[in-house]
């Protein structure tokens, strides 16, 4: 299932990019939120500021008309009407008499007409007709235009009527407004800079120790696990130094119970090669004891056998012969297993070892009809002691064989794995129990009813003598799998 590609663009990151795109969209979020805000406050009061001038200047106005209106001289009407219109922000003005006739305007195609929609409105009505104490001074009969009266001494004489320009107080407001908003870049860019600035800092004060610890895991790691100089674990080619740290630290745990499994593996190692060492000088002695005994009776047994002509006779000594011969036979396996190992170690070819050994019991899997199977990698050289190893693969293959029943199936495969070949001799018999998997290979513990005990102990000496490790699993199915393996011959190696 092929990644996530943000999650891959992400992970490319370095910590101290990260914070800087944090940043830059943190501030980003914070300037258009106060944007949004300004710009918005700002129009409000700006459009408040201006109703409250138009209402100022419809009162200088109004003020302005009483007099002319008093005295009917409409030539100061119109005067004040023209002189009004200079101001970019009015439209039009017209001033009415009581009847809402006009008497001026600076439309002077409506001079001397009457208003039809301002009279009889209930809006004018509420205005101009009411109690002192509750009429309203001016009214706003659309966003823009206010209508206000001109009075007296209470006594309505006429109305004033202005138009304000919208347009021009939107330019206005938007002139503003925009200059507001070059402001706020202009802060929001030096905010920017500093914010960067910081970040940048605060990473680099961050991912400094960081890395230093992250490499000093990694030379930590190649010191004590032997990592290859060459190898990459994600944490080399850039990126995140947070998710370098988090897989140096895994990658570190892995190794370190990889680590503890091996020195277990080798302190068990140790302690059985202590306790076969032991178990060695005891056998040695007592098989050398035994054999004095053996030479006595089977002397003993000879000489009766000669002196005496009797079939009752031959046959006791015959017994006592085949009993001598027995016990021989394994004083013979314990003087072998006691004896120091040295291998002469050299080039091999486990390919022809196997099949050398395969050919040395073709009879014995011919008389069983068992079915025998190899599965050899190419170019399994090892550097071991030829005859040492073929010894392993007899007793291997002769445990296979009688675990087996008739007709049955035996497989041999070997392939290089991390620098070693690894061998696995499978059967499909009964398995090796799980109770004596891990007790198998020390001396005299066998699950076969005539076995001496020896075999896989002499096959683990061996094995570990070759710096190599020999294990039995059972398989999924039925069987048991007995695995070893040994190092791979290098033309450029050490000898030691």
């Amino acid at each position: 299932m092929p990644s996530n590609p943000f999650k891959r663009f992400h992970d490319a990151l370095t910590f101290r990019t990260k914070a800087v795109l944090a940043i830059i969209v943190l501030l980003l979020f914070i300037f258009l939120t106060v944007s949004i805000v300004v710009l918005s406050s700002n129009r409000r009061d700006f459009l408040h500021q201006a109703k409250r001038n138009s209402l100022e200047m419809t009162k200088s106005i109004v003020d302005a008309c009483i007099e002319p209106l008093i005295i009917s001289d409409l030539n100061s009407l119109m005067r004040i009407v023209h002189s009004t219109t200079r101001n970019s922000n009015i439209a039009n003005i017209e001033i009415y008499d009581g009847s809402f006739r006009v008497l001026a305007s600076s439309d002077l195609s409506r001079l001397g007409t009457i208003d039809s929609t301002l009279a009889g409105a209930p809006e004018i009505e509420k205005l101009f007709f009411t109690e002192e104490d509750a009429r309203e001074s001016t009214l706003w009969l659309s966003d823009w235009t206010v209508l206000a009266p001109l009075e007296i001494d209470d006594e309505i004489l006429g109305a004033l009527r202005i138009e304000f320009d919208e347009q021009a107080i939107t330019h206005e407001m938007n002139t503003s407004l925009r200059n507001v908003s070059e402001r706020l870049f202009l802060l929001a860019l030096l905010v920017f800079a500093i914010g960067i600035v910081g970040a940048l800092v605060v990473s680099y004060t961050v991912t400094t120790p960081i890395k230093r610890l992250n490499s000093n895991m990694l030379t930590f790691q190649k010191e004590l696990y032997r990592v290859n100089e060459n190898s990459s674990d994600g944490r080399r080619n850039g990126g995140d130094e947070l998710k370098q740290l988090e897989m140096g630290f895994a990658q570190m745990a892995a190794n370190l119970r990889k680590y503890l499994d091996e020195l277990e593996r080798l302190n068990e190692e140790k302690q059985t090669m202590h306790c076969m060492a032991v178990i060695g000088e005891m056998s040695t002695k007592i098989a050398h004891e035994v054999r004095n005994g053996l030479y006595s009776i089977r002397g003993a047994a000879q000489y009766l056998d000669k002196a005496l002509d009797n079939e009752l006779v031959h046959e006791y000594t015959r017994i006592i012969y085949e009993s001598v011969e027995s016990i021989n036979k394994l004083t013979n396996s314990m003087l072998d297993f006691a004896r120091p190992l040295k291998p002469n170690l050299k080039k091999c070819d486990l390919r022809r070892l196997i099949h050398k050994s395969v050919t040395l019991l073709k009879s014995d899997f011919e008389e069983k009809r068992i079915r025998l199977e190899t599965k050899l990698g190419d170019s399994l050289f090892v550097r071991a002691d030829e005859n040492q190893i073929n010894q392993v693969l007899m007793n291997l293959l002769l445990n296979a064989i009688d675990a087996v029943a008739e007709k049955g199936h035996i497989c041999i495969q070997a392939e290089k794995k991390n620098g070693q070949v690894e061998v696995c001799i499978r059967d499909d018999g009964i398995g090796v129990p799980a109770h004596i998997q891990n007790e198998i290979f020390k001396p005299f513990v066998t699950y076969k009813s005539q076995g001496t005990g020896l075999g896989l102990s002499t096959v683990q000496k061996i094995v570990q003598s070759h710096r190599g490790r020999v294990w039995v699993k059972n398989n999924s199915d039925r069987g048991a799998c007995f695995v070893f393996t040994l190092p791979v011959y290098a033309e450029n190696e050490v000898r030691v």
